[in-house]
């Protein structure tokens, strides 16, 4: 059942932008809406003296902290990241067609919930070439064992 809703990560790399504008064109085609989602990784705080190995899945990364104003910093800084993309790809006017979402978690789980019950989620893919584009980033990777809706990962482009 279509939701007329289609997701997209975004982040700093320029392949997420692409990734952006591939599912704005899209959404306009279709009539569907971009849910526009900026991950960032909530860090563990640091216990001195703690040994710190929680079991972590393939595509996963831990960060830890020791100053508990950063995680908002890291917040702030997402919602920056999420905001320069959209302002260099959405065009005047448009923004009022795009869901802006930032949320805390591991990127690969972070982007499949936010995309549960829509009807895509897309990805920028930095690969080239045949044998680079037969391997994708581990978030890519993550959410194409995952994923149970359609993932489309959008090759890299030359424009910014």
């Amino acid at each position: 059942m279509a939701t007329g809703i289609v997701t997209v990560g975004v982040d700093r790399n320029a392949e997420s932008r692409t990734a952006l504008r591939w599912a704005l064109t899209y959404a306009e085609g279709v009539g569907s809406t971009v849910r526009a989602v900026a991950v960032w990784e909530q860090p563990l705080p640091v216990v001195p003296g703690q040994l710190l190995a929680p079991a972590v899945a393939p595509g996963q990364m831990i960060t830890t902290v020791s100053d508990p104003g950063a995680a908002a910093e890291m917040e702030s800084a997402a919602r920056d990241v999420l905001n320069d993309a959209l302002d260099a790809v959405v065009a005047p006017g448009a923004r009022a067609h795009v869901e802006e979402r930032v949320v805390a978690g591991d990127p690969g789980s972070a982007l499949l919930d936010s995309a549960a019950g829509t009807d895509a989620l897309v990805l920028g893919n930095p690969r080239r070439g045949a044998l680079a584009g037969a391997v994708t980033g581990s978030v890519a990777l993550y959410c194409l064992h995952h994923a149970d809706l359609p993932l489309i990962l959008v090759p890299a482009s030359d424009t910014p």
